[in-house]
Formats: structure tokens, C-alpha cells, sequence
């Protein structure tokens, strides 16, 4: 396995190594769920992790019940810290990966930007 998750159940593993299972010979995220979610999951612990943040997710148009003032200043103050090349790549970043979230995550190496570019390129394919 090229890319390994930590999982908290074994019928998740399952779950996603039969998602995984089913494709035929294209990878088509688009039709992996399970892995799609528990890549977010892993995305958001991390961006947590690296921020001492608690982002969560939410359904509708309703905000979730945070403290999104903290999260946010915790995360002006990481951009306020980077210079201005580190800006523009940020920028493109989000641009690309479509998530805040995971671009920090490329930008601090936790994730390559070929793994991104590839998951793009597959989910509009």
C-alpha cells in the first residue's frame, strides 16, 4: 500500500480496501466515498493538530457551533507569518487543492503536491 490511513475501525478498513478493490485499473476517486471522507478526516486532524485549532465540519448553510473567531485568528497569525513568496504559493495552493486545509498541509510537506495534482486530475476524470 503506496499511501497508508490510520483508521479507527476495522469495517472502516474494510470499507475503503473494498472501495479500493472495486476500481478497474482507473482509480476514480469520484466513486471512492468512504476514502474521500476519511482523507478530509485525516486532513482536518491534522490542520487541528498543527494549529491547536477545532475545526469542524457542518451541513447546510448553518455555521458550525465553534469558536471560529479563535480558529481564525490562529490561522491570520500563521499567514501573517509567512513572506511574500510563501503568500503566493499559499495562494496557488488554496487555488489548486480547493481547501485552506489542505493546502497548509502541502505548504508544511505533510502532503505532496503530485499526491493533489493526481486526486484533482482523477476527480475531474
Amino acid at each position: 500500500m503506496k499511501n497508508p490511513l490510520a483508521l479507527p475501525t476495522k469495517i472502516l478498513g474494510d470499507s475503503i480496501a473494498a472501495e479500493w478493490n472495486s476500481q478497474d485499473g482507473i482509480i476514480r476517486p469520484h466513486a471512492m466515498h468512504l476514502t474521500g471522507m476519511a482523507n478530509s478526516a485525516l486532513d482536518k486532524a491534522y490542520f487541528n493538530q498543527r494549529f491547536g485549532t477545532n475545526m469542524v465540519s457542518t451541513l447546510g448553510l448553518e455555521p458550525p457551533a465553534q469558536n471560529a473567531g479563535e480558529n481564525l485568528v490562529k490561522f491570520r497569525s500563521y499567514l501573517e507569518s509567512l513572506n511574500p513568496f510563501e503568500i503566493t504559493a499559499m495562494e496557488n495552493a488554496i487555488a489548486m487543492c480547493h481547501s485552506a486545509i489542505v493546502a497548509v498541509a502541502v505548504m508544511d510537506r505533510h502532503v505532496s503536491v503530485e499526491k493533489v495534482q493526481t486526486s484533482s486530475l482523477q476527480h475531474r476524470g
